[in-house]
């Protein structure tokens, strides 16, 4: 019988060791041929692609360079940006690529055309000398003028230039048609690698299919039915009967074996399900351990208690966390409210909005815009005669005023500059309108000046007279920096409208011959004639003089 029994372990085991042999035959063949299609991958991807990438790259810098240099001969003008690109071409590029493709000729792979494309090199910076001599003979507009640099560069570029350009061009693609094959043909040797592992899988999967498959009759005969036979023995004893086969000695041990570990599944039961309503945060889930030796239901009971305050904990300091995020938050919106007010007080509505989407505000041409400068008369005399403090709030009267009157009408506060007031209507959103709005508050200005300028000086209080100055036209508008932000206006508009303050008089609203063609049906003007304006000349001034009756 032992005899049998070793034979028949024997047989099983010389079985196992063939199916793991033909196994790791398998893999050691599969493993090299792997390998060996990795390396080939490898260099198609890391070499033989890029270098045909790069090459690629140099037939089109130098079809490029041909197209150039035709351009530089026939096309005049110095403003053609093939001509900047024709040396950047020879400065940049092509040391890029060539340094590029000297590297790639260190790999076994791109090795075989390093005389070549060294020649390719060699050729192409000659062909540059005769690029370059181009270039230098036609510099400049006049050069063009002469007929003998133009009949020159002509003929250079027929019988020099664009023959050898064409060598070049078809010798770069007859070393990217020979690297393609080259590629092509690694490409095939390793799908037939490929084929091979293949068929060699699929030969050791039906080996190994048929082994197991004599294996498994083996064991079937061999092991599967004495387990059979203990299986209902145990399936006799789970379900409290005296086992039928007689593979054990029958006594009231096994029995009570049994309705033991039938005893402490129910037990467990019990005590998963007490420990799901734990953890399902159920605390009030009755609960009675087997005994007082039952470690695991007195764990189980201190646990509930420890998880029951530690929920509890944990529940006030959410609710106290809860509030404090509700607190934060509603700190956080205000100061967020707060700076979207400082935006919105320093940039107009539109330019503020572009800003915070974008994190810039764009410069923009403003085709019609009404600008307004205002200038107090007599400051450094008056601002001698006070204390920086008087003189400041002197300043912010008029200004506060000012930023009262223009907020009635759709006009955008530039900036002051020291005594100087600016402000400009049409800006940034364009205002059919905005000229006779400006100069409705420049009369409102002018009203509140001369008001305070005799109630003041009754007071005895110090005053400021003021010019006012107004023009129209174009202007960019827009922000400038990263730093402490201003929105502002650019352009000779803004120059005439300093011009108009300049060559007023105290108390008075000078406006251009633009805004007089405008507002002359709507407002008494007095024509000033023609005033000279620095850097400007001869310009036609006008004083407004108020609104005409309806």
């Amino acid at each position: 019988m032992k005899k049998l029994v070793a034979i028949g372990f024997i047989k099983l085991y010389t079985g196992f060791a063939i199916v793991l042999s033909v196994t790791f035959f398998s893999l050691v063949y599969n493993y090299f041929a792997a390998q060996k299609n990795k390396a080939t991958l490898h260099t198609i991807n890391s070499e033989l692609l890029p270098y045909l990438s790069k090459l690629d790259e140099f037939r089109l810098a130098l079809t490029r360079s041909k197209m150039y240099t035709t351009n530089w001969v026939f096309l005049q003008y110095e403003t053609n940006p093939d001509r900047g690109s024709l040396e950047t071409l020879h400065s940049k590029e092509y040391p890029a690529i060539k340094s590029s493709l000297s590297h790639y000729l260190s790999f076994n792979s791109c090795s075989s055309d390093k005389d070549s494309l060294q020649k390719l090199f060699s050729d192409y910076e000659q062909l540059q000398k005769n690029e370059s001599e181009i270039m230098s003979s036609l510099a400049t507009f006049e050069d063009y003028q002469q007929a003998s640099n133009k009949f020159m560069s002509e003929d250079m570029l027929e019988s020099e230039v664009l023959p050898k350009a064409k060598a070049l061009i078809d010798g770069i693609e007859r070393l990217i048609a020979r690297n393609k094959n080259r590629a092509e043909v690694m490409n095939h040797e390793m799908s037939s690698s490929l084929n091979s592992m293949l068929t060699v899988i699929l030969l050791v999967s039906i080996g190994v299919f048929l082994m197991l498959f004599i294996l498994t009759v083996y064991i079937h005969r061999s092991i599967t039915t004495p387990v059979i036979d203990v299986q209902k023995n145990l399936s006799d004893l789970s379900l409290g009967k005296i086992p039928e086969h007689d593979l054990a000695d029958k006594d009231d041990v096994i029995g009570t074996m049994v309705n033991a570990l039938r005893n402490l599944n129910e037990s467990f039961n019990k005590t998963s399900s007490f420990a799901i309503d734990i953890g399902h945060g159920n605390f009030d889930a009755s609960f009675t351990p087997l005994s007082e030796h039952d470690r695991l239901g007195q764990a189980l009971l201190n646990m509930r208690q420890s998880l029951k305050a530690y929920s509890e904990e944990m529940e006030q300091k959410v609710a106290d966390r809860t509030a404090e995020i509700l607190k934060q938050k509603e700190q956080i919106e205000s100061e967020k409210k707060k700076s979207e007010e400082l935006l919105l007080n320093i940039l107009p509505h539109e330019v503020a909005e572009e800003l915070k989407a974008n994190g810039r505000a764009n410069a923009r041409r403003a085709d019609f815009v009404s600008v307004l400068f205002t200038d107090m008369v007599n400051f450094t005399r008056v601002a001698e005669s006070l204390s920086p403090e008087q003189l400041v709030a002197l300043i912010d009267f008029y200004f506060r005023k000012f930023d009262e009157i223009i907020g009635k009408y759709h006009i955008e506060k530039i900036k002051t500059i020291g005594d100087a007031y600016m402000c400009a209507a049409g800006i940034p959103t364009p205002n059919p309108n905005g000229t006779e709005e400006l100069v409705l508050a420049a009369l409102e200005m002018q009203e509140f000046v001369l008001t305070s300028l005799e109630e003041r000086t009754k007071q005895g209080l110090p005053v400021f007279n003021i010019r006012f100055g107004i023009h129209c036209g174009p202007v960019v508008a827009g922000i400038v920096g990263m730093k402490k932000f201003a929105y502002d206006i650019w352009g000779d508009t803004v120059n005439t409208a300093a011009r108009m303050e300049q060559k007023s008089e105290a108390g008075k609203i000078n406006v251009s011959e633009p805004v007089f063609q405008l507002v002359q049906d709507k407002f008494m003007c007095t024509y000033r004639g023609e005033i000279e304006a620095k850097n400007k000349g001869m310009l036609k001034m006008y004083y407004i003089e108020g609104r005409k009756n309806a």
